[in-house]
């Protein structure tokens, strides 16, 4: 049931669920004074007071923290509209007008949470308290919020994150101290203390600039600083055991695959974002590894001897030593098929029992565990056994395989990535070419068009552009290339669909003056699409230029034909007794009024060429056609009469000369020979 009443003050008491905390005082003034002076104009939203609350609301703190009785004691819980209550408490209304509706907790929270979501105060912070409060109160989860408020699923995780932010990062956000971007990014670590850490290089002031880093180089320092490849872990990534409250890192939350949402900006899904959970498992590997190694009696090498021993990109070479797992190439014809089946044999398969004491090496570069025996040692017994030769060419092509085999490890991961990328490309495009013509649509999806804005922005479209396409405004003193960024990401898919439609015929505008014109072929396929017919636009266009072009023409043609006309008088000629001349000073030429100028003018054009059909020049002839109907630039001329100093050309124009308001030099306009009359 839903009721319109003028309720009075003193009986409403605002809501405690509601997302908005903060309230901008000087906004707030400025609505009390447009209350004050014309009263409120869009009721407030009011229920009923619930029960748990009548107890709460019945007294009031006046006097330090001695509780006293209310003169009046609320009956209504508002809904919605906060800031007009506040403000006409201190305009001193009353009354206000408000809509009373019955309504459930968990459709206030929902009314609340889209109500504000429409203001522009709103903080960042506050709108991932409200989503999280929506999520709560009505039981659904983040895909059932996004749908309510119309964002997308990911603008919503997004904000949500931001409730995982430390008590220190929150107040940060909150001062303003850093964007919702940056806090993002923070939000994204699950220690507090490294929270601290990327927190304090976030707020850090550039020397050269004065300002602080941006988005992007706080991006770059969180994955070198915070984010952990487990490609490169020492120990087993799939090993739910080595840690047991930690579990295996594949089936791990922190794990930026497992959200792909929330770290659309990192390349890699098998990337760990809890350094300290990943040096907990390095920590519980090495004392596993060194508990092992005692039980054999193996020496451990470590630290400053380690670096001694581990040498070559990573510690990949041993000095002194042999990792027990080398493959040995140089000893597999000999020992055939031994013990070892089909593959080369191992320098453990090859020493067996009788192997030097092995030592366990932890490279300190990345931290794995290496048994290993003395080189010599191993060597010797190698020799004696006969399953190598000790030369000296031998042992100079091991060198040279060795260096190659290191160059090639070390081009490994980004042989891989090439050939990867390579192959997925060429199944992605066999892919679009059989697609069936009916879902050639999903191509351009929303996330296709979003990643590839992003990879575009501030490298093949600048941020005027990229905004121009988008429909976006800046606000004053932000990062226009992070608020791109964070605008593209919220972006429907429509609007990016608009946008790289924009960017094509932005391209297509583009124009090769030193060549021959051409069509453009995408704008004109583009007018196509959208349905729209420009053919009014180029008639328009192209009398407003030509019109503007002839004037510019017969302004020259008027001055040089003035000029033949007044120097250039045969001498033999006898002037006429009978006409009137004004003899001109010494020294100076006669000056011609405007009436022989136009004469002098439509006489030389008159002699340039002959018209068959239409009017004379010099002809007298009157603009026919309404205002309305002339093109722009000719309707001035509506209804006038001028003369013809030139005869229609292909399109059937004509140029006619105007006098000015004053009499003086004549203004000129192409017009059609429909719009002309004798």
């Amino acid at each position: 049931m839903t009721e319109f009443a003028n309720l009075e003050l003193a009986l409403i008491e605002p809501s405690l669920t509601n997302p908005r905390k903060h309230f901008n005082a000087t906004k707030l003034d400025e609505l009390t004074q447009s209350i004050r002076s014309s009263g409120v104009h869009s009721p407030i939203l009011v229920r009923a007071l619930p029960g748990s609350r009548v107890a709460e609301t019945s007294f009031c703190s006046e006097y330090g923290k001695q509780l006293v009785p209310r003169a009046v004691r609320p009956v209504y819980e508002l809904v919605a509209g906060e800031r007009r209550l506040r403000a006409s408490r201190q305009a001193g209304m009353p009354t206000i007008p408000a809509i009373i509706r019955e309504l459930t907790d968990e459709q206030v929270l929902e009314i609340q949470i889209v109500e504000n979501l429409q203001r522009d105060d709103l903080t960042a912070l506050e709108e991932a308290e409200g989503y999280d409060a929506l999520m709560q109160h009505a039981a659904i989860n983040a895909d059932a919020v996004a749908t309510k408020i119309g964002k997308s699923r990911s603008y919503v995780f997004s904000r949500l994150k931001l409730l995982d932010l430390s008590l220190e990062s929150k107040q940060a956000l909150g001062a303003g101290q850093i964007d919702a971007s940056r806090a993002l990014l923070i939000a994204r670590i699950p220690d507090a203390k490294l929270q601290a850490k990327a927190l304090a290089y976030a707020t850090e002031v550039e020397g050269y600039s004065g300002e602080t880093h941006s988005v992007r180089a706080l991006q770059t320092w969180l994955q070198k600083n915070v984010m952990l490849r487990l490609e490169n872990a020492a120990f087993k990534i799939t090993d739910a055991r080595l840690v047991k409250e930690a579990g295996s890192c594949k089936e791990c939350p922190k794990r930026t695959g497992a959200n792909p949402d929330l770290f659309s900006d990192v390349d890699g899904a098998d990337i760990c974002t809890d350094p300290v959970c990943f040096h907990a498992k390095e920590d519980a590997h090495r004392a596993t590894m060194v508990t092992q190694a005692e039980k054999k009696g193996m020496r451990l090498i470590e630290g400053k001897e380690a670096k001694e021993v581990c040498r070559g990109y990573q510690g990949s070479r041993l000095d002194g030593y042999l990792p027990l797992s080398q493959v040995r190439e140089d000893a597999s014809n000999m020992v055939g098929t031994m013990a070892t089946g089909m593959r080369s044999p191992t320098l453990r398969d090859l020493l067996g029992k009788d192997a030097p004491s092995p030592v366990l090496i932890e490279n300190p570069y990345t931290k794995e565990f290496i048994e290993a025996v003395p080189a010599e040692e191993a060597e010797a017994l190698l020799v004696m056994r006969g399953l190598i030769k000790a030369t000296k060419a031998q042992a100079d092509k091991e060198e040279e395989i060795s260096t190659e085999i290191e160059i090639l490890q070390n081009h490994l991961a980004k042989k891989i990535e090439r050939a990867t990328r390579e192959a997925t490309f060429q199944a992605v495009l066999d892919g679009i070419r059989a697609m069936p013509d009916a879902q050639v649509h999903k191509l351009l999806a929303g996330d296709v068009l979003r990643h590839w804005l992003l990879s575009q922005l501030g490298y093949g479209i600048d941020e005027d552009d990229m905004a121009l396409m988008l429909g976006y405004t800046f606000e004053d003193g932000v990062d226009e290339m992070d608020a791109l960024s964070m605008h593209i990401r919220a972006c429907p898919s429509a609007t990016l669909v608009r946008a790289v439609a924009i960017h094509m015929i932005m391209e297509d505008r583009q124009i090769n003056f030193g060549g021959a014109p051409q069509e453009p072929p995408i704008l004109k396929a583009m007018e196509a699409a959208v349905q729209i017919s420009t053919e009014h636009i180029h008639k328009e266009i192209k009398a407003t230029i030509k019109a503007e072009t002839n004037a510019e023409i017969k302004a020259l043609r008027a001055q040089l034909t003035t000029k033949v006309s007044v120097d250039t008088q045969p001498t033999d000629t006898q002037p006429d007794p009978s006409a009137k001349t004004t003899k001109a000073p010494a020294g100076r030429k006669a000056k011609l009024n405007a009436a022989d100028a136009m004469s002098g003018i439509a006489k030389a054009l008159e002699e340039q060429s002959s018209l068959s059909i239409g009017f004379a020049s010099g002809q007298q002839v009157r603009i026919t056609s309404d205002t309305d109907q002339l093109p722009l630039p000719q309707q001035k001329f509506a209804g006038k009469t001028g003369t013809v100093v030139r005869p229609g050309d292909d399109d059937g124009h004509w140029d006619v000369s105007f006098k000015g308001c004053t009499g003086g030099v004549a203004m000129f306009a192409g017009v059609h020979l429909v719009e002309l009359a004798a």
